[in-house]
């Protein structure tokens, strides 16, 4: 996927010398991975939902966010 980032040249360059990458691609492709190892994500599988959610039709989510907000 190709996108386009604008990006302060100081962190690129500082964060590809700290983790000795060839080209900032690499740094930024490398420090999202870690991002993501971190924040232990898993996509989502809506399967496993299944018989754990209550589903009620007459839940007034608006109604709901007034009383707690």
């Amino acid at each position: 996927m190709s996108t386009d980032l604008t990006l302060e040249e100081s962190s690129t360059a500082a964060t590809t010398k700290v983790g000795k990458h060839g080209t900032a691609k690499e740094a930024v492709t490398a420090a999202l991975l870690h991002y993501i190892r971190t924040h232990g994500y898993r996509e989502p599988r809506i399967v496993e939902l299944f018989g754990k959610v209550e589903f009620r039709d007459d839940w007034d989510y608006k109604a709901e966010r007034t009383r707690n907000g």
